[in-house]
């Protein structure tokens, strides 16, 4: 009878430790969860809608510009600030004009030899790698490329 109830109460505490760690496990499953905010306004008041995720595609010319970045650009830059094989073009609309940026694009070596300070900072700084040249991308595209850099960001 004893050893009965010693295989009962064995059982009982087993499957106590079973419930308690898969109680655990959920809990932290729910933890790790990732979080879904809502936003609100400043004046603790109804909450407001979050922004939509990504550029608008439906301007034309974000899209346009989407799509010659990805077909042009994106294997060696990133919309946002970060490093890729050169640097995130976040921003790069206020550091430097279309003109320059359309020179720059169409024929970077050009510009460097033409001893522009800051195309020759880049290209120190990223240790002589040297841009391939877009000729074929005319003012218009890189406007549109520009457009989608912004709307990302």
């Amino acid at each position: 009878m004893e050893n009965k109830i010693f295989k009962t109460l064995r059982f009982i505490n087993t499957l106590l430790i079973v419930v308690v760690v898969c109680f655990i496990f959920t809990l932290l499953a729910f933890v790790m969860l990732p979080k879904q905010e809502t936003a609100t306004t400043a004046t603790g008041g109804a909450p407001i809608a979050a922004a939509p995720a990504g550029p608008d595609l439906s301007n034309p010319e974000i899209a346009k510009g989407k799509e010659v970045f990805t077909n042009n650009c994106s294997a060696c830059h990133a919309v946002s600030d970060e490093v890729v094989v050169g640097p995130g073009l976040k921003g790069i609309d206020s550091r430097r004009d279309l003109a320059w940026i359309t020179k720059w694009v169409q024929n970077p070596q050009k510009v460097i030899a033409s001893g522009d300070k800051y195309a020759n900072d880049i290209f120190k700084k990223f240790n002589g790698t040297q841009m391939t040249a877009f000729p074929n991308l005319g003012e218009e595209d890189i406007k549109g490329v520009l457009a989608f850099i912004k709307a990302s960001n």
